[in-house]
């Protein structure tokens, strides 16, 4: 949906219809676009910041154990199951089918090609439709 859209909005701003789009579809086409780069970007910022979130999480946990250890605190057994359970928890990776791992380098890659080749297709088709005229 998103590449759709993003593709359509730069094939009307960057003039690929025949006819010559009046200012709201210019506009619109421009809200578009800007509406599937934020939604894409938000999405993969936020689901990048999971592992360092679990991370700190996980040693907070961990020093919370030790200290109940240490300084002979009581404390439910339940409780410090569940302080050491939370401790060695791994982390939790957003990945595309394992592949790779998404962090806020590969999303600025992703988001460059597929604005790279949707220009590089819209251009493509334009040298197309004038060669056939």
């Amino acid at each position: 949906m998103y590449c759709s859209a993003l593709y359509t909005g730069l094939g009307i701003v960057l003039r690929q219809d025949y006819i010559a789009p009046n200012a709201t579809i210019i506009a619109e086409s421009l809200f578009t676009i800007a509406m599937s780069v934020f939604s894409i970007i938000s999405l993969m910022t936020f689901a990048s910041s999971i592992p360092a979130a679990m991370s700190e999480t996980r040693k907070i946990f961990r020093k919370l154990y030790q200290q109940v250890l240490q300084e002979g605190y009581s404390v439910p057994i339940q409780q410090l199951m569940l302080f050491k359970y939370f401790g060695e928890i791994e982390l939790f990776y957003l990945t595309a089918w394992d592949l790779f791992r998404m962090d806020k380098h590969s999303i600025l890659s992703i988001l460059g090609t597929s604005i790279s080749f949707c220009i590089l297709i819209m251009q493509l088709k334009r040298v197309d439709l004038e060669g056939m005229t």
